[in-house]
């Protein structure tokens, strides 16, 4: 269940419009500094609806032309709507970008991803998360409501995709939500 209220919502000061569906939250996570920040989503709601519109805003915006995948400066940016968590159908759907390393030339790229990790985020009271910078060592990112870990992830790495969600939920507990990542070996993302 969500960790806030409805009211919260819509009485959040910066919610001038009144809208129902955003928390309100974005999570920006800098690997490098191994710091923790939270922004506004109000400026690019309502003009931005959606996380493909919201991600996409987000990207031109901060990061720069020529950046390459592997380049600090490049971020992951992933983002819900404002249907995720409610129940419609195919709102569970979320967005996220960066410049990928599997095309040539290595481009901007967008993918659309289902499960429950985009409700699990939103029950967190985010309605997404950029990811920049670059860890020191393979890490993931623990996201519990409010609370919000950088763990070491040695144990992890180099397995695949299932193999790192069983041992996420042996070291979590069976009700752990995960979005793993094997584009980025060094993050693993769970809430």
């Amino acid at each position: 269940m969500p960790n806030f209220k409805v009211k919260d919502i819509l009485d959040n000061p910066e919610n001038k419009m009144g809208l129902y569906g955003f928390c309100g939250k974005i999570l920006r996570i800098n690997l490098t500094e191994r710091r923790v920040s939270t922004e506004s989503i109000y400026p690019y709601v309502p003009e931005y609806i959606g996380g493909r519109m919201i991600i996409n805003r987000i990207f031109w915006d901060e990061v720069p032309m020529g950046t390459g995948p592997f380049d600090e400066e490049n971020k992951f940016i992933y983002m819900t709507g404002p249907t995720t968590g409610t129940g419609i159908p195919a709102g569970g759907r979320s967005a996220a970008c960066s410049i990928g390393c599997a095309n040539n030339p290595e481009m901007f790229t967008w993918g659309n991803i289902g499960g429950y990790f985009a409700t699990e985020l939103k029950y967190a009271g985010y309605d997404g998360f950029i990811l920049e910078g670059r860890a020191d060592q393979p890490t993931y990112v623990k996201i519990e409501d409010d609370k919000v870990e950088f763990l070491p992830a040695g144990e992890l790495w180099g397995l695949r995709v299932h193999p790192t969600q069983d041992k996420l939920e042996q070291l979590h507990g069976r009700e752990f939500r995960s979005l793993v990542s094997r584009i980025l070996p060094t993050l693993i993302w769970s809430s």
